[in-house]
């Protein structure tokens, strides 16, 4: 059953044509929030502008639950390799990034990378600079490089711009929210091999809702599409919403996950556990993050599960990922 909020707004500016983003409406150390991901069959982001509504109240919810988190830099297990980091965010799904968070900027100093390996920017990309009007377009160049897990290493070059693009009130599955700001953040990068092997484009749009009183988006839309060396483009997108409620995976319950042999000449086979009845999919990457094959897209029960991962991939590296309700798992297998 939804929950209706009532909120009162301390200033009256904070919505309309004048509005402002400003450090204190977004997350930040030790903000956390619990998330459901829903169904994204006929979802749209629906329109910017001022005192607009949305309705997200039909997302069908799915068995995922994960808590999203920003924690000290140092904290992270990857912490130690960006010193200057004050700040980590720590999804469920482990996409981690880090941040030079200040009162007046949030600046992307590193992030987890496609190919599953750390990236460093030598140029990182200033996300926000506070206050930022409504309507304002923040846009920043990135720049890294990163190694591919296996022998090469890829150079992204790419921009990020974000947008405080709308106003107005937001009904999920779980609550109705009546005062609500809207960032849209747009990325496009291209990650190209040294070696020639992978030339990647990816565009990101993500959209994040977030209501008054509610340091978290409540609301999240995330549309990426990867065109990997001109070919046609694979399209994925996520749809998560705020649900303080349910009941979220924590890291002792972790998937159980291995695959093996790894290495292997062939005949490789994925073991998982699941803890509950969910929603699975197992899938192969190759290093810049493009889907091979999907092996499994379907409800399993309880218990352990044995899956071959087929036996006519190409050698290599890739990377294999495990999605359910105790959240996301990747591992790395080479084929010889």
């Amino acid at each position: 059953m939804r929950k209706t909020f009532t909120l009162i707004a301390l200033v009256c500016l904070g919505m309309g044509l004048n509005a402002q983003l400003v450090r204190t409406d977004m997350g930040d150390l030790n903000d956390s929030q619990v998330y459901r991901k829903a169904d994204t069959t006929g979802v749209v982001d629906g329109p910017a502008g001022n005192g607009q509504s949305w309705d997200f109240s039909t997302l069908v919810a799915t068995s995922v639950v994960g808590t999203n988190r920003y924690i000290v830099a140092s904290g992270h297990p990857q912490g130690s390799n960006w010193p200057t980091a004050n700040m980590a965010f720590s999804p469920f799904n482990d996409a981690y990034q880090f941040y030079i968070s200040t009162a007046d900027s949030l600046y992307l100093i590193g992030e987890k990378s496609p190919a599953n390996t750390r990236m460093t920017y030598t140029n990182g990309a200033a996300l926000f600079r506070y206050p930022q009007g409504f309507g304002v377009q923040n846009e920043d160049s990135v720049e890294a490089t990163y190694p591919d897990g296996f022998i090469s290493s890829v150079t992204r070059l790419g921009w990020t711009r974000t947008t405080f693009d709308g106003t107005g009130s937001l009904i999920t599955p779980y609550a109705t929210y009546p005062n609500v700001k809207r960032i849209e953040y747009l990325a496009i990068h291209h990650d190209s091999s040294w070696t020639g092997a992978a030339d990647v484009v990816v565009n990101v749009r993500r959209y994040e809702w977030y209501a008054a009183g509610e340091k978290m988006p409540v609301l999240i839309t995330n549309y990426q599409q990867v065109i990997l060396n001109g070919g046609n483009p694979t399209i994925s997108r996520e749809v998560f919403f705020a649900d303080p409620t349910a009941v979220a995976v924590t890291p002792e319950m972790a998937n159980q996950f291995e695959i093996y042999p790894n290495p292997s000449q062939g005949n490789v086979q994925v073991r998982y556990a699941l803890d509950a009845a969910s929603d699975v999919q197992v899938e192969v990457l190759n290093v810049m993050g493009e889907r091979v094959r999907l092996v499994v897209d379907e409800n399993q029960a309880a218990g352990t599960h044995v899956v071959d991962l087929g036996q006519d991939l190409a050698k290599g590296l890739y990377l294999v990922r495990l999605n359910s309700s105790n959240g996301a798992s990747t591992l790395k297998m080479i084929l010889n």
